[in-house]
């Protein structure tokens, strides 16, 4: 069978596609094709230069039979459908993960590893029998013997059993940092190969509407990015609970974790009462940003690399961004020269000494610094990079 030599990218409908294919599309003007598989498109905006097939071609044997006439894949994420076709095709096709940050920090090696002792504590106080259950259910699920037994049962191994297979399959990985990749490589000894690579750059988050309306206009905090747990909103509400703080806090909670979510509104109602602004939808960008533009300061709690595009753009736009410590994202960071604020050490005092304008310096600063990463400029020159990485690749295979 005679090979596709295009490179071909696979995503399901998130929106870091529209990104990711608008630079692509500028890099490369012919040998690449895209593919979509969903039924419908929520989250795609982009002019539809795709293929779309529905939901149930993931699993279609001639779908396999399809990729199998390609020489390189991408998969946008490894979702559990990505884990199955990478698992599935032919072992000589070169493979790139583009690797976002759940879809390969949720595996069974770094369970709970990103929430807060007070994170666990409020969930386990909420749904204490199906936690204690979960919890004899994950101590059992990394053992040998579970995997001989699911497998006798379903006749297939669990996803993270999976997961682990596909992800030491890839040639390639290319993070949203490279600590994201060393995490991997550590845990896992994976032998895929490193490709610094941003899906979009501050062109993408920041258009020129944005900056039209970027002033700062109250003294708001913007919280966490998401109803999953590992935004560790809690240790925030009692860090807040303890201040004079009378502005709103921002608590974007439109996907995520349903139950993690109803637990925080309320407690966020509790402590804050009409302080406390879920964001339960989502919403058109101008509205979004407008909300976004009431708030000084912005406060991420991971402990792992999440909301990099909230972060970069809040630092482009002179908001004072708080991370915590034990978030290697921070050290990330300080490597390439961009200030951020301790939440164990800085974010009280600032509130309780009513410093909630970031000064000049660091916000030239921070531009300077962000511009040398991730100005539309240097994302097309690690977009270049990985192509020519992925289409070499091939030749040693």
């Amino acid at each position: 069978m005679k090979r596709d030599n295009n490179i071909l990218f696979i995503s399901s409908d998130i929106y870091s596609f529209n990104p990711l294919i608008k630079i692509i599309t500028e890099v490369a003007k012919k040998n690449v094709e895209f593919i979509v598989v969903s039924d419908n498109l929520q989250y795609i905006k982009i002019k539809k230069i795709f293929a779309q097939f529905p939901y149930n071609y993931y699993y279609n044997d001639d779908f396999i039979k399809k990729l199998n006439r390609y020489k390189v894949i991408v998969f946008l994420g490894l979702l559990k459908e990505h884990v199955y076709l990478i698992n599935k095709i032919k072992k000589d096709i070169n493979v790139l993960w583009i690797f976002i940050g759940a879809d390969g920090l949720y595996i069974n090696k770094f369970k709970n590893r990103w929430e807060t002792k007070e994170t666990k504590d409020l969930i386990s106080e909420t749904n204490f029998k199906n936690r204690f259950i979960q919890k004899i259910k994950d101590i059992s699920s990394d053992t040998l013997l579970y995997e001989l037994y699911y497998c006798s049962r379903n006749g297939y191994f669990t996803l993270n059993h999976e997961k682990l297979k596909a992800i030491k399959r890839v040639d390639y990985i290319a993070p949203v940092i490279e600590d994201d990749y060393y995490i991997l490589k550590r845990s896992l000894k994976i032998k895929a190969e490193l490709i610094p690579f941003s899906i979009g750059s501050l062109k993408t988050l920041l258009n020129d509407e944005t900056f039209k309306n970027s002033e700062i206009t109250r003294q708001n905090i913007l919280l966490g990015n998401s109803a999953d747990p590992t935004n560790n909103h809690i240790n925030i509400f009692n860090l807040l609970n303890e201040t004079d703080f009378n502005g709103k806090i921002i608590c974007p909670l439109s996907y995520g974790n349903e139950k993690y979510r109803d637990i925080i509104i309320r407690k966020g109602k509790q402590y804050f009462g009409d302080q406390f602004y879920p964001l339960l939808e989502f919403m058109p960008i101008k509205e979004y940003q407008k909300i976004i533009n009431s708030c000084s300061i912005i406060v991420m709690n991971h402990l792992r690399q999440q909301a990099m595009g909230n972060i970069n753009s809040g630092l482009y736009q002179g908001k004072k961004v708080f991370l915590n410590d034990n978030n290697y994202t921070r050290n990330f960071y300080d490597r390439i020269g961009v200030i951020t604020h301790s939440i164990q050490k800085e974010l009280k005092k600032s509130i309780q000494d009513n410093d909630f304008a970031e000064r000049d310096s660091v916000v030239i600063n921070n531009r300077i610094q962000l511009e040398k990463h991730y100005s539309h400029e240097a994302v097309l020159k690690k977009t270049e990079t990985l192509l020519k990485t992925i289409s070499k690749g091939c030749e040693r295979k």
